[in-house]
């Protein structure tokens, strides 16, 4: 979700780095990311951590970035958290939440173990993400229970799958336990100290936002379709795009890409064409872009977009703007 690489960029400004040059590093405009409830490419959560990592190299970065997130800055998602009830439903809600905030999530998402004594979390992430990413997770999960709760929750062990030996007196003081290395990373929590109703609590208030969360989940549909339909819109304007491109920017090689393509019966041209089109038809709804602009946009010369999009639509753009034009005034009359 846009909103999670807003976070991102603010964190960068907030350490004194320009905002406009973040983005160009990590190769997306500030403009593509101001709707913070649409869907991006995980390759740009990937470049804008990086992009920060690269700029602050005396930091524990992913510590830092744990510490400077708040409820409060995750919009709809953070708001609706506060109401969970406890610090154990907060968790539960964070694994539904996560499909909704970063695509590859929706491929691998986190999972929670509940037993009598113990719970315990882990985090998937991409092999080849930075390990800032899951001790930024980690961090602001610990952080916001402590907001939640006005406690300080503190877990019984963290693991970490890329173990870092310099950093781990800081990330033991924070968190108040060992930091370990493991297979997988995960946070351990004793059950009893996430049980207890917190100040938020509403059990009304919560039940709409877990309705409204598993809507979302559901209406989400194929995660892994969505995420490249979100990155094809990311670039078909590019004079460059290409499927190669296309993979890169979703974090895979071109032969996974088309391997995962034929599995669910997706064609990559008629992704490519659905996308054009329903941009198109969007940007033609702005009277105050002309279509030479639009098909610039778009990666086509004046000619060629004419001829695809009559192809799409059975009509020039320039008669569709006029159709939608007088059905939106028949509208207003009506």
């Amino acid at each position: 979700m846009a909103a999670l690489v807003q976070f991102f960029v603010s964190f960068g400004v907030k350490q004194g780095l320009d905002a406009d040059e973040l983005c160009e590093a990590a190769g997306f405009l500030p403009e593509q990311i101001v709707h913070g409830e649409r869907h991006v490419p995980h390759a740009w959560l990937w470049n804008i951590r990086q992009a920060i990592i690269d700029r602050l190299p005396d930091q524990a970065v992913g510590l830092e970035v744990g510490r400077f997130s708040s409820l409060e800055q995750f919009g709809y998602v953070g708001h609706a958290l506060k109401y969970a009830g406890s610090p154990l439903a907060m968790l539960r809600w964070f694994v539904i939440c996560a499909p909704l905030s970063d695509s590859f999530a929706r491929e691998v998402p986190p999972q929670l173990f509940v037993d009598a004594d113990r719970v315990r979390l882990e985090v998937p992430v991409q092999p080849h993400d930075q390990p800032e990413c899951v001790e930024a997770i980690f961090t602001g999960l610990v952080l916001s229970l402590r907001q939640m709760s006005d406690r300080n929750i503190a877990p019984v062990s963290v693991q970490l799958s890329r173990h870092r030996p310099r950093l781990v007196p800081a990330f033991e003081a924070f968190f108040g336990c060992p930091v370990v290395p493991g297979s997988v990373d995960a946070i351990v929590f004793d059950r009893s100290s996430l049980e207890r109703a917190e100040r938020w609590s509403d059990p009304t208030v919560g039940q709409r936002f877990y309705d409204e969360f598993e809507r979302r989940v559901r209406a989400a549909g194929d995660p892994f379709a969505s995420a490249v339909r979100s990155s094809i819109e990311a670039l078909v304007g590019s004079r460059t795009f290409s499927q190669a491109r296309l993979a890169k920017l979703l974090g895979m090689s071109a032969r996974s890409l088309q391997r995962r393509l034929r599995e669910r019966e997706l064609s990559y041209q008629k992704l490519v064409t659905e996308v054009r089109k329903g941009s198109a038809q969007r940007l033609l709804a702005d009277r105050a872009r002309s279509i030479a602009e639009i098909a610039s946009t778009l990666g086509y010369d004046l000619s060629a977009f004419n001829r695809a999009f009559r192809s799409w639509t059975g009509m020039s753009p320039s008669d569709y703007r006029k159709t939608r034009s007088a059905s939106r005034h028949a509208e207003r009359v009506r």
